[in-house]
């Protein structure tokens, strides 16, 4: 004989439904599902009992994330987030799905409106924040010195990670400051950081799903490992996907070396050096 334990069941009012597959993952829940919330952002203005059902890891904990995320989208405080559980079954009044994406690919209109949204109030709801990264990098808050952001990564990391930081503060110690993100930071921090930042540089992995926080006048240099976790070991492209939705420009430099995934492998420094180069000089022609 086999025994099935009922499914625990839990009942709701009404609903924004954006929990969806890979969702526990922190690429597919900032870019594929928070996103989605743009498309209904007039109705949870509207009603204030309407609760989001997401994956949590990626977007409910630490517990200081929601309260984050919905003072940067113009939710207020208490805005309930309900943590989606695969072993569940639940029950709505009322329940709203906004579009759902295909995996890698970002809705470009939904992107554009939650980047818009959160750029806006970043400066409002994490001032206290800013005006001390401003104090710890003088210079940047005048816009006297470009920020270039040094993403690390424990897996699918750059072997000489600490070549290309030097390569870079040497290269740019004129016009930039370069900062490395170790992705340890607290949200508010790495928001700050990546909305402060004039080009972004890292591996390939889920920290380059921050350029969502970044300005619209940023860059996004992606470096790829030689076998890619797409398809018969293609290349995968979804952060450029993402930099193109968001407008962004961007540049991927795929390796020589590293398998798709985790792998360790080394990038080529100067070819990023002069990537970001050539994007600097770029982004200042194309100031209005």
């Amino acid at each position: 004989n086999v025994s099935f334990s009922p499914p625990r069941v839990e009942k709701l009012d009404t609903v924004i439904v954006i929990a969806q597959f890979w969702g526990y993952g922190y690429y597919h829940a900032l870019i594929e599902d928070l996103p989605r919330l743009a498309l209904v952002l007039d109705i949870l203005e509207a009603d204030p009992e309407a609760v989001i059902l997401s994956y949590p890891l990626s977007l409910m904990y630490p517990t200081s994330r929601p309260w984050l995320l919905n003072k940067l989208l113009g939710l207020g405080n208490d805005r309930k987030w309900v943590p989606f559980d695969d072993h569940k079954v639940y029950f709505a009044k009322k329940l709203i799905i906004p579009t759902a994406t295909r995996c890698g690919h970002g809705q470009p209109m939904a992107l554009r409106l939650v980047r818009d949204k959160i750029t806006a109030n970043t400066p409002i709801v994490l001032n206290e924040t800013l005006e001390r990264f401003w104090l710890q990098y003088p210079g940047t808050r005048l816009g006297q010195r470009a920020i270039i952001i040094v993403q690390k990564r424990s897996t699918r990391s750059l072997l000489n990670h600490n070549d290309l930081l030097d390569a870079l503060k040497t290269a740019f110690d004129n016009c930039c400051t370069v900062i490395e993100f170790l992705g340890t930071e607290p949200m508010e921090n790495y928001i700050v950081m990546h909305h402060q930042a004039k080009v972004i540089v890292g591996p390939h992995g889920a920290g380059l799903s921050n350029i969502l926080f970044a300005q619209p006048n940023a860059a996004l240099v992606e470096i790829h490992p030689k076998v890619g976790n797409s398809l018969n070991g293609q290349v995968n492209e979804c952060h450029q996907s993402t930099a193109r939705s968001l407008g962004l420009e961007s540049r991927m430099l795929v390796q020589e070396s590293g398998e798709s995934y985790p792998s360790s492998f080394e990038v080529d420094v100067q070819s990023v050096i002069d990537t970001v180069r050539e994007l600097l000089q770029s982004l200042r022609s194309s100031k209005p």
